[in-house]
């Protein structure tokens, strides 16, 4: 049974980046549907599309740590990973597109941006935006004003 929430609950988003370099997002939703483990995320993100996993008046359970504030008030979104780095950069960007309209959707500013890493710091995730930009504040600066 899943754990419904208000819209008006919603108060951040959290990042991440997927560790499956194989499967694409429709794969990955559909390996989630079989493995029971749909909670995870409220979208998935690739080069080619957009995928709503979870409504997300429902709780998606992606930070690690129970009852806590990216569980309960978060949208999860994990940026599928790929070895091409450029697919991997038009997925980011389609990505960055819907954490842009979610912020204005949801009265949010960059600082309601988490990562993975935030809740769970024995967790490098997002790997791929660490990998790249460093720290939150290269990725958050570049997409979002410094």
């Amino acid at each position: 049974m899943a754990n419904k929430r208000d819209l008006s609950d919603i108060k951040c988003l959290v990042l991440h980046n997927t560790s499956n370099y194989e499967m694409n997002a429709q794969e990955l939703k559909n390996y989630l549907k079989t493995d029971n483990s749909t909670r995870m995320c409220h979208y998935l993100v690739d080069d080619k599309e957009i995928l709503e996993v979870v409504p997300l008046d429902e709780i998606a359970w992606n930070t690690g740590v129970a009852f806590d504030y990216g569980n309960l008030y978060g949208i999860a979104i994990e940026i599928v990973s790929k070895e091409n780095v450029s697919e991997y950069l038009i997925g980011e960007q389609k990505a960055v597109d819907l954490i842009k309209e979610l912020l204005e959707r949801f009265n949010l500013t960059k600082e309601d941006i988490f990562f993975h890493r935030d809740f769970c710091r024995d967790i490098n995730c997002p790997a791929n935006i660490l990998s790249i930009y460093g720290n939150k504040k290269n990725f958050i600066d570049k997409y979002f004003g410094g």
